[in-house]
């Protein structure tokens, strides 16, 4: 009879291990992707509604929309931009968002349509 020791692992064994590892490695980046782009719209979709939460107090106290985003005591968070357009005659506005740190698309927020970020220009 051939004995042999006992000693170890078979190439086999470790080919099946670095593959199991690959496998898990490859699930995780995916996930932790995706997991990222959502918090990225989350994040983009409360910001416009903060902005124009802080816009509306300052036509409650001004009687007028701000001009300008800088008129209102409100500072965007790092990685979102936001693009502020008011309408002539003081009709309203549009407010546009979105994350330079992953993939959201643009979203927007307005005087009119949704009181609801959506992906519609206002």
């Amino acid at each position: 009879m051939n004995k042999t020791q006992g000693r170890g692992f078979t190439i086999t064994e470790l080919l099946v291990v670095l593959v199991v590892i690959g496998v898990l490695v490859t699930i995780t980046i995916f996930g932790f992707g995706a997991w990222r782009t959502r918090t990225a719209k989350t994040e983009v979709k409360s910001e416009l509604t903060h902005i124009q939460t802080a816009i509306k107090n300052y036509r409650n106290f001004n009687n007028t929309y701000p001009a300008a985003l800088s008129a209102i005591p409100y500072v965007t968070k790092n990685g979102i931009t936001v693009t502020y357009t008011p309408y002539a005659s003081d009709a309203g506005y549009c407010l546009s968002a979105y994350s330079t740190e992953a993939t959201t698309g643009t979203w927007y927020i307005g005087t009119t349509g949704s009181t609801t970020p959506s992906t519609t220009a206002c």
